[in-house]
């Protein structure tokens, strides 16, 4: 019997609400967030049957975004392609 190894989905969901199967993505990091306060949970994937997610953290707060990435716009002059939260 082969045993897979675990393959985690995680989902960032605003504090105090469930996560819904489609809130699982594969990645344990989110961008796109806004301010605002958020739980955190966690799923084996390949669990059968597919099983709920585990809420591993509540209610972390994410403030301001920062930019994280630059580019230049037509003019040439720097605007920000991206940004995270801390």
């Amino acid at each position: 019997m082969v045993i897979p190894s675990p393959s985690y989905q995680y989902a960032f969901v605003p504090a105090g609400n469930t996560a819904n199967p489609t809130d699982y993505a594969a990645s344990n990091t989110k961008s796109g967030l806004a301010a605002g306060r958020y739980d955190i949970y966690i799923k084996d994937a390949n669990a059968v049957p597919e099983t709920c997610g585990r809420k591993v953290v509540s209610s972390v707060e994410i403030n301001n975004l920062v930019p994280t990435g630059m580019d230049l716009d037509g003019g040439g002059l720097p605007i920000r392609t991206e940004k995270s939260a801390y």
